[in-house]
């Protein structure tokens, strides 16, 4: 065994050897260091007349079978309800109805009841129905719940939507997705929905994998020089990443003209954003292209129809599922004769990952279409 040494031979450990704060070092009391670091989380106060988070729904019927065929929550403030802005509700119809002009009625005969027809008018919340003009009562229009078949109406837009496009800049534009996004929001400068200036991402406005649907109905036209939609300055701009994965790519709210100028709109509820952003303004400094953000709306309004289960079956029983204006692809017959591109074809690996999120985004919709059903109850 080894010698042990005894305690008498073990260093005594001196505490006047190590280096000693100055008393000006320490804290002078707990509850100073907790005032220090410790803070309230900051009150966010909502603008005047925001949207209830329990609204009221506009519910828009079929004259012909009285049939539901979509509903949308009133979030727009008329003294001192809120309801729906007429021009909004109009062009959603309209664009459903496969760009079938008309108006809208609190009766389901043509005539009576005729609701004030003046673009920035409001509906209050109700049931009305959608009625063509130049057709009578009884014509039992398609209603069109695939974007692929929603032809675009060139040259019949409604006048607040047909804005001259502006030649952007000559700048040269980037090929790498990465370098087009960070010139994006250099030129952006923020988030254009709520402002921000962190968490910011590079939104398309009609979604890269519906390539096909841009050529195929003629709504290249609208792009700027860039061969490539997902390229393409005119279809992109910077959103905050929260509004943008969780509800633009969802369908949750879209771009339309009110008084004069582009707002945000919520197409659905939500528990803060629409409460935040329903109705600010969207100033692109004329970056995008009005026609585009048309195309949104449509994609947007077939997302929600799909989402609310309307079984579009039952205002076609021919089968015909077409119809409309602007020499785009209709009809159910061409539609299945042509081969579908996949996400892997038109954007490679990213394809895979943008359709594993949309899976992933789809398994909440029967939870969100259930709060809808439950909302429009109120």
């Amino acid at each position: 065994m080894l010698p042990q040494p005894s305690t008498s031979q073990l260093p005594e450990a001196s505490t006047s050897q190590l280096p000693q704060p100055s008393t000006s070092q320490l804290p002078q009391s707990s509850s100073n260091v907790a005032n220090a670091y410790i803070r309230e989380r900051p009150v966010i106060t909502e603008a005047p007349n925001a949207p209830p988070i329990f609204p009221l729904f506009l519910h828009l019927h079929h004259p012909v079978n009285d049939r539901l065929f979509l509903f949308l929550p009133a979030h727009d403030f008329c003294a001192p309800d809120f309801g729906m802005h007429y021009g909004t509700a109009a062009t959603a119809c309209r664009i459903l109805a496969y760009n079938e002009r008309g108006y809208l009625s609190a009766s389901r005969t043509r005539n009576p009841s005729t609701v004030n027809v003046e673009w920035d008018s409001f509906l209050t919340p109700g049931v009305y129905y959608y009625h063509l003009y130049g057709k009578s009562s009884d014509t039992l229009y398609p209603i069109c719940d695939d974007f692929s078949l929603c032809a675009f109406p060139h040259n019949d837009l409604p006048s607040p939507w047909d804005r001259e496009l502006v030649q952007p800049p000559p700048v040269v534009w980037p090929k790498d997705w990465t370098a087009i996004s960070v010139m994006v929001q250099a030129q952006d400068t923020e988030c254009l929905v709520s402002g921000s200036k962190e968490s910011l991402t590079t939104s398309y406005i009609v979604p890269a994998h519906h390539r096909l649907w841009v050529y195929n109905s003629s709504s290249s036209q609208y792009l700027a020089e860039t061969p490539a939609l997902e390229d393409d300055r005119r279809n992109l701009f910077t959103l905050r990443w929260d509004l943008h994965e969780a509800q633009f790519d969802c369908g949750t709210f879209v771009i339309v003209p009110k008084n004069g100028q582009l707002v945000v709109h919520f197409l659905q509820n939500t528990i803060e954003n629409a409460q935040r952003y329903h109705n600010v303004t969207f100033d692109h400094k004329d970056a995008v292209a009005n026609q585009l953000l048309y195309a949104r709306f449509a994609w947007a309004l077939m997302e929600i129809v799909k989402e609310q289960r309307v079984d579009v079956t039952v205002f076609d029983p021919g089968g015909r599922h077409g119809g409309g204006r602007g020499g785009g692809a209709r009809g159910k017959r061409k539609a299945k004769t042509r081969p579908a591109a996949t996400a892997t074809d038109i954007e490679g690996p990213a394809g895979n990952l943008r359709n594993k999120r949309q899976k992933q985004k789809g398994n909440t919709r029967p939870f969100r279409s259930h709060l809808r059903k439950l909302y429009s109850s109120y």
